[in-house]
């Protein structure tokens, strides 16, 4: 089956007031769920190994508009969101077993959230199981993702990646934001908890590109096979480029959710990079293809020369634009110059 992914993207950076999930204003629906949808997933209806085997869909059969009378999703949510249960338990981090009232009102980066009998319906259709799996909310499920690259000895763009724990796939080290978290700082924290371990001087050195913002790549859906009819995986993608001596001393140490970690490269490598976890391969060809699309400066060589000179050299070789009165006599004696050159 072949993903149709619409990827929504900019070059741009989000602006602080955009960069928490929670300050987030829902978006207009790309498409009513009954409709139809922006694409068809495919990891949403696979395996996950910690689940139950779902009930087989069609890639014909994904939109809820698609009527299937005799559909029969099998229903499960994991005993660990059951037991994080915040009404039941302190730091829990699950919703109660029936979703909230408010669940309508939650912030989806694929518009308004449809409800059929008071869940969430997943919007881009059927997955083959219903309840949560092993998500906590109901609904939108928010994660980010940073991917932090470094050109290698070929001059190939390189990327950070961490083996997961859970289905032993090849990943961004990106993790999920918790409640009123700017997404900026689940980015640097998923990368050093994954990625750098307990190495502070790593962590320092990283800090620094973090603080930079990033580009952003992707917001959106997530093609995951956590994903249920009920609750489904959204992410913020940004990417974060190490210059030549940051990229070769980053001292990679995998941990938490990790069992591995290494430089993965990206270029002219498909059949590793499309091997990775979720939809994390159509992210990291969005990130290739806006790096190499970047326009260069203009005049590199000018501003070296610039930059070269002593500071009261500079100064006096800087222009400063003729007042408005002299522009007329600077055109007369230039017009007389050229006249005299004539003769």
């Amino acid at each position: 089956s072949i993903i149709r992914l619409t990827m929504r993207h900019t070059d741009k950076r989000m602006s602080p007031q955009t960069d928490s999930v929670l300050s987030q204003t829902p978006r207009e629906p790309l498409a009513d769920p009954k409709q139809s949808a922006p694409f068809i997933h495919v990891k949403a209806r696979g395996p996950q190994p910690s689940y139950p085997e779902r009930a087989a869909v069609l890639d014909a059969q994904v939109p809820w508009s698609y009527r299937w009378d005799s559909y029969a999703p099998v229903e499960f949510t994991h005993p660990s969101v059951f037991a994080n249960d915040v009404t039941k338990k302190a730091g829990g981090w699950a919703d109660p077993a029936i979703p909230p009232a408010e669940v309508s009102t939650r912030i989806s980066f694929c518009g308004h959230i449809q409800l059929d009998q008071g869940r969430p319906l997943n919007p881009i259709g059927r997955t083959g199981m219903t309840g949560r799996g092993r998500l906590g909310k109901w609904g939108p499920n928010h994660a980010a993702d940073p991917v932090v690259t470094r050109l290698n000895s070929a001059g190939k763009l390189e990327m950070v990646a961490i083996r997961r724990k859970d289905t032993d796939d090849w990943a961004i080290p990106g993790g999920m934001v918790d409640a009123g978290e700017d997404v900026s700082v689940t980015l640097r924290r998923e990368f050093t908890e994954e990625a750098l371990g307990d190495n502070a001087v790593a962590a320092r050195q990283m800090k620094e590109l973090f603080a930079s913002g990033g580009d952003l790549v992707y917001r959106g859906y997530v093609d995951d096979p956590r994903n249920t009819d009920n609750a489904w995986m959204e992410t913020v993608v940004k990417h974060f480029h190490c210059d030549n001596e940051l990229g070769q001393n980053i001292p990679l140490q995998a941990a938490d959710d990790a069992k591995d970690v290494r430089w993965l490269c990206v270029e002219d490598n498909d059949a590793e990079v499309s091997k990775l976890y979720a939809s994390h391969a159509h992210f990291v060809r969005e990130v290739v293809r806006q790096f190499r699309s970047k326009p260069t400066d203009p005049e590199p060589e000018r501003a070296q020369v610039i930059k070269l000179l002593p500071d009261d050299q500079q100064r006096s070789q800087e222009w400063n634009p003729p007042p408005p009165q002299h522009k007329r006599r600077m055109f007369f004696d230039l017009c007389r110059c050229f006249l005299k050159h004539v003769d």
